[in-house]
């Protein structure tokens, strides 16, 4: 199967668990205890627009957290495709664990609009799994990536973003920046037949998205040249640019 697919059906495949069938089974629990002990909301339009928000930022902090895990660390945050590279960027600049917290903000929006019992009993017992399972993993990166981890472990929170952060981490392209790159690239292959490669270096910055189909002007020594570019201000050197593409530096 083409790579690119197999990435496409196992993010498919995360989604549907970890965003449908466990909230489902997480919400059924929670509606049997519901009516177990008779409770339930009174309708509160703050309640409800704030629950919503909750699940809104969930999901915009899943898809930023998933982006930087791809582009920067050379995998997914799934235990079968794990990254390549400790990823220390983006939201993993503020906390070392996003997703999980991210995972539990879209439960408590859930829980905000649907069921008490969720807000009070089943999310909070969630939370204390997270820390535990949170712990366990930290473990094994440890082993994995040893002093590298630790001094990232030292340098970051947990769960929650305190003060305390990576300073001068490289910057990740906005998530929906990302997600309107893959849309277009996927509507040009489809439109135009032509083929779009890109690649970033893992979690080194800046970074360059390279949009590439045959370029004489934006080829491989191109890409070594603005990779080794001097900064100026923090900035890398002007773009290269042609008439058929663009090389971007970020």
């Amino acid at each position: 199967m083409n790579k690119r697919y197999s990435n496409i059906y196992t993010i498919l495949f995360s989604i549907i668990i970890y965003y449908i069938l466990l909230p489902s089974f997480l919400l059924i629990s929670s509606f049997i205890i519901d009516n177990h002990f008779q409770l339930s909301w009174n309708f509160t339009p703050i309640r409800i627009v704030f629950g919503a928000f909750l699940i809104i930022l969930s999901i915009y902090i899943s898809i930023w957290a998933t982006n930087t895990v791809y582009f920067m660390g050379k995998g997914l945050p799934i235990f079968f495709y794990p990254p390549k590279y400790i990823v220390k960027s983006g939201p993993y600049s503020f906390i070392r664990h996003p997703l999980y917290i991210s995972f539990f903000i879209y439960l408590s929006g859930i829980g905000l609009i649907l069921s008490p019992s969720m807000t009070y009993f089943i999310n909070p017992l969630f939370l204390i799994f997270l820390i535990f399972y949170t712990i366990r993993e930290e473990k094994l990166l440890i082993r994995k990536f040893d002093k590298e981890f630790i001094d990232y472990k030292n340098s970051v929170p947990s769960i929650i973003p305190f003060k305390k952060k990576i300073k001068e981490s490289p910057n990740m392209v906005n998530p929906f920046i990302i997600l309107l790159y893959a849309f277009v690239s996927f509507i040009i292959r489809k439109i135009f037949k032509l083929k779009l490669e890109s690649s970033i270096e893992p979690d080194i910055g800046p970074y360059i998205i390279l949009s590439n189909h045959q370029l004489p002007h934006c080829d491989a020594s191109t890409l070594d040249a603005r990779t080794n570019a001097k900064q100026i201000g923090g900035q890398p050197d002007a773009t290269a640019t042609s008439h058929h593409g663009l090389c971007l530096g970020v």
